[in-house]
């Protein structure tokens, strides 16, 4: 019965996935580079195995991952990185390239000397973690990443394929930013970049004011948002309403027992947090990203924002400045603003769903 029904679609034209509507095969696919700052028990793990279980059905193409310093160190993305793409089965198939170790200004001495004693930050990323790596739960990889620089990459990729690539910003902007400053022609050939980054109106989790990404590299974060590309955004606003807990962890480990996800994150990473506190709760951040191009409409909430970044150093550092949109045609209230669409609310029920799907019933 499956196989009549893809049939009959392909004869149609089309091949639906979710509520992506994709062209038969041999035409184009939506073509994506992810940035990221992935470690094995972050929210770009789950956010990358969502992915490239669109990339293993066909319903995108991944370029490449290009790695940035921001919850761990470089090292320690490279290893876990290459170990995901390998259970993923994707690593003949999906480069990885290392990019800046460090933002473009910010700097650990900057945070432990002012930030953490003066503006209240709770988290630090690679600033705050031992820099010795620590192998996967599942062994070392054997893939290696590729020689040239994640930068030069990127520019390359957005070159070859002018109007078609789309940027997945899980992390730091820094390699985005250098792009762009090396090549500025870049911006009037890049599709769209889609972010999981700052904070509209919800508070911030790295500081009151901002959020980790932005934060991190705010000066990286400025640049990248003063391009006149297409922007979407999904901000605090929309990840804080999404809560992973302990019955959806039961839930999840009880019917997908040796699933990889289970046994190599879920479990290592919540056990032993649910058995000391039952409560316990936690956005997935980074998953929101691909459960949006899966099905833009599972969006409850979308708005038109002017939106600038704050990088003066202070205790609004990195914080988003947005503006509503009021008329079509007017001129961006205050300089370096640019157009962005911001996703404020998702369906809750709709998320999970998609999700499961994605990291569960694909099998790897």
């Amino acid at each position: 019965m499956k196989f009549r029904l893809l049939t009959q679609f392909i004869q149609l034209g089309f091949l639906m996935v979710g509520s992506l509507v994709l062209p038969a095969m041999g035409s184009e696919k939506p073509k994506i580079i992810v940035d990221a700052d992935l470690y094995h028990y972050a929210d770009d793990h789950e956010a990358i195995v969502m992915l490239s279980t669109l990339h293993n059905r066909g319903a995108l193409e991944l370029l490449g991952l290009t790695l940035v310093a921001g919850n761990h160190h470089q090292q320690q993305n490279e290893v876990d990185s290459l170990r995901l793409i390998e259970r993923m089965k994707i690593a003949d198939g999906l480069p990885v390239y290392l990019g800046a170790d460090r933002p473009l200004l910010h700097s650990r001495e900057a945070f432990h000397r002012f930030n953490a004693e003066r503006y209240g930050s709770e988290y630090a990323g690679a600033w705050s973690r031992d820099p010795s790596v620590v192998e996967p739960v599942d062994g070392m990889p054997t893939t290696k990443v590729k020689a040239k620089h994640a930068v030069t990459f990127i520019i390359d990729a957005i070159r070859a394929n002018p109007d078609e690539v789309t940027i997945v910003a899980l992390g730091p902007l820094t390699n985005i930013a250098l792009a762009f400053r090396m090549a500025p022609d870049i911006s009037s050939k890049i599709k769209s970049i889609i972010y999981m980054g700052g904070t509209a109106y919800a508070p911030g989790n790295v500081t009151p004011s901002a959020e980790f990404n932005w934060w991190f590299d705010a000066e990286a974060a400025k640049i990248v948002l003063e391009e006149a590309v297409e922007h979407v955004v999904i901000p605090l606003d929309a990840t804080d309403k999404i809560l992973f807990n302990q019955k959806l962890y039961k839930r999840f480990v009880k019917k997908y027992p040796n699933h990889p996800m289970t046994t190599h994150y879920l479990v290592p990473k919540f056990k032993k947090v649910f058995k000391e506190n039952p409560d316990y709760t936690i956005p997935v951040w980074d998953a929101l990203v691909p459960v949006y191009l899966y099905k833009p409409n599972s969006v409850t909430d979308e708005r038109e924002l002017w939106l600038a970044i704050d990088a003066a150093p202070g205790p609004n550092y990195g914080r988003v400045i947005p503006l509503p949109v009021n008329s079509k045609g007017e001129k961006p209230p205050f300089f370096g603003a640019q157009k962005a669409k911001v996703i404020i609310t998702m369906n809750e029920q709709e998320f999970w769903k998609i999700y499961e799907e994605l990291v569960f019933e694909f099998e790897f």
